[in-house]
């Protein structure tokens, strides 16, 4: 009983860093923020705000959608400005949705998911800004985005899941 098992890997090289991290883009947020969105909807839905009938979410097209953008070889600008002005329809869908409901019943989410809600409307707006000024930078740091000294890192994009 007093011997442990193996429990996993542990790498202490910084050199045999597993390579599978991948850089988010603008889309790849977006859909991330989409996905957190319809996440919070079922649990609205479980806890009652939307009645018996479910909110339409469009999840299938949506997901088709980004899919279809991000296997895509070569992205011209035009097919990325495409992909984000979709992404960010479903997801002003989505935000519209919750925000339609009560504020009592938002407040009975798990603080994980009102956290997430929280960081997806700073996201929203902070990307609709980009979208329609055409930049890729933001004036202001993303969520919890800043470097060692405590200033705003740039570009401005950084997506944590809790």
């Amino acid at each position: 009983m007093g011997e442990h098992e193996n429990e996993g890997t542990l790498i202490l090289d910084a050199t045999c860093a597993p390579q599978n991290i991948r850089f988010p883009t603008d889309v790849s947020v977006l859909n991330e923020a989409r996905l957190n969105t319809e996440e919070i909807i079922d649990e609205l839905h479980g806890i009652g705000a939307f009645g018996s009938k479910k909110p339409r979410t469009y999840r299938q097209v949506a997901k088709n959608q980004y899919n279809g953008f991000s296997k895509a070889r070569k992205k011209s600008k035009k097919m990325i400005r495409k992909a984000m002005r979709q992404q960010l329809g479903y997801l002003r869908r989505n935000l519209k949705m919750i925000h339609a409901t009560d504020k009592k019943l938002r407040e009975e989410l798990s603080a994980k998911l009102q956290e997430r809600l929280s960081v997806v409307e700073v996201l929203y707006a902070q990307q609709k800004e980009m979208f329609e000024k055409g930049t890729h930078c933001q004036s202001e740091p993303a969520v919890g985005e800043t470097n060692r000294k405590g200033k705003a890192k740039c570009p401005c994009r950084v997506w944590r899941q809790g």
